[in-house]
């Protein structure tokens, strides 16, 4: 594998950061049309000025890795901005995600037991625009079905 250079190496892991970024937003509800939830992928962040690249590298040290992490650590156990942003590319391909919990417990993460309180273990994990299925991922204070709901 080549290496990569540090402009590439910047574009990576802020396009990195941006996904998982991306990807809790949507399961807050954050988004309204698909359009928004892949600007994450339409910054041409390799040809960008190297000086706007160092201040979007710092950001997301600063700012954007600190959310993410928490976002993360309330809802889930092990879940890491890498796999946020394999998350986002499966969701991305199907614009939503629909698995069972268990596949998704073994594809990304494990989810925090009191985001799933009163849900059983063979519910299905549905990630859309559009609200949840059987577990509640996409919007703070909605209780549908007796669902529960990702924390921010």
């Amino acid at each position: 594998m080549p290496r990569l250079s540090g402009r590439e190496r910047e574009a990576k892991m802020i396009r990195q950061a941006n996904r998982a970024a991306s990807v809790g937003r949507l399961m807050l509800g954050q988004f309204n049309t698909w359009q928004e939830f892949l600007k994450a992928d339409v910054l041409d962040l390799e040809n960008l000025p190297r000086r706007q690249l160092k201040s979007g590298k710092t950001d997301v040290k600063r700012r954007l890795s600190p959310e993410i992490k928490g976002f993360c650590s309330r809802n889930f156990r092990g879940m890491t901005k890498s796999k946020l942003s394999l998350l986002y590319e499966d969701i991305k391909a199907f614009r939503g995600l629909e698995i069972p919990l268990k596949e998704f417990e073994k594809n990304y993460a494990r989810v925090n037991r009191k985001v799933l309180k009163g849900n059983p273990a063979h519910l299905t994990v549905s990630i859309s625009l559009w609200g949840p299925s059987y577990i509640s991922l996409s919007k703070i204070g909605d209780k549908m079905d007796g669902n529960r709901e990702i924390q921010a």
